[in-house]
């Protein structure tokens, strides 16, 4: 009997847990360890957290979050936020992650996601794609927080990511993001 999936989405900036709406207003939330064990009490399949602050902010994934956040997840775990090296997956992997999401620098350099997925294997690297709407409502993709279009329609940046060997893609709609209305199906 099918049984779906629960992967929760966790965002964090820095040492906070936060809510976006649209990638724009951002709500605090509290401590993203004690809402890891949440988590753990409604049993999830898996968590993915992923620093929205790393990226934009230019800094890498803080470890010692991580590392807090990996110590108390009973499920697992999918880090990202400002991954552009193989010796970051290598420390995310090392701190307890199974997988390490790479968006911005995805799109930026195929070839680091080409190594990547060569060194650690496709079922570690997962890619994650942020669509919002250029002017004519047509879907685009974007990296750094919405705020750099890339060229190219969603379904051919999938598919370029998935020739690079990614295992997985996330794909997150910034019109829904937040609001609570559900997954953008048509997307």
């Amino acid at each position: 009997m099918y049984r779906p999936r629960i992967i929760p989405v966790l965002l964090i900036d820095g040492r906070q847990a936060v809510k976006t709406i649209r990638f724009r207003e951002r709500v605090y939330l509290g401590d993203p360890v004690n809402t890891v064990s949440l988590f753990n009490a409604f049993e999830v399949d898996e968590l993915v957290v992923l620093d929205i602050g790393a990226t934009p902010q230019g800094r890498s994934p803080d470890l010692a979050v991580i590392g807090d956040i990996a110590s108390e997840a009973h499920m697992p775990l999918a880090v990202g936020g400002g991954v552009t090296s193989c010796a970051q997956i290598e420390a995310l992997l090392a701190l307890g992650a199974e997988k390490v999401v790479i968006s911005s620098a995805a799109l930026a350099d195929p070839g680091f996601v080409r190594e990547a997925v060569d060194r650690f294997g496709s079922s570690s690297i997962t890619a994650c794609m942020d669509v919002g709407h250029d002017w004519l409502k047509r879907p685009r993709v974007v990296t750094r927080s919405g705020a750099k279009k890339v060229s190219g329609t969603p379904l051919a940046i999938a598919t370029r990511l998935q020739d690079m060997g990614v295992g997985e893609i996330i794909v997150q709609s910034i019109a829904n993001d937040g609001l609570r209305q559900g997954y953008d199906t048509g997307l």
